[in-house]
């Protein structure tokens, strides 16, 4: 009985180290994942952060295109309307100068027109003025 409480005995005190062990390589197990729990988190948050600025670079070029496509296209149209303006005025300029055309030849025709009444009225005035004498 005595060899049998005696192993009994030895027989705890290695369950007792044994367990030791375990709470301690549970304990370096916890430790180690806490460590690679708090790695992967900052390897994430840095991707987090890398692709942040990715997205503020890609943005940030998107709307200097975007602007200069607008400068782009600005341009274009004051171009565009500058080439109008100019027809319009060429075109208006055209217009006007067959309306003085226009409006001269009326004058002169007028102008003709009582020349010949004024010097037919002359022409009379003299037949009858040599019929009196």
């Amino acid at each position: 009985m005595n060899w049998l409480c005696s192993w009994k005995g030895y027989g705890k005190r290695p369950a007792k180290k044994r367990r030791v062990q375990q709470i301690e390589l549970e304990a370096s197990m916890s430790s180690a994942m806490e460590s690679m729990r708090q790695d992967m988190q900052a390897e994430m948050d840095r991707k987090l952060q890398e692709e942040r600025e990715q997205a503020a670079e890609l943005q940030r070029k998107l709307e200097e295109q975007i602007a200069a496509e607008l400068s782009r296209k600005l341009e274009d149209d004051r171009f565009e309307l500058q080439r109008k303006l100019e027809e319009d005025r060429t075109e208006l300029q055209k217009k006007l100068e067959e309306e003085c055309a226009h409006m001269n030849l009326q004058l002169d025709k007028r102008f003709q027109e009582q020349m010949a009444t004024m010097m037919a009225g002359i022409k009379e005035q003299r037949t009858s003025t040599m019929k009196l004498q």
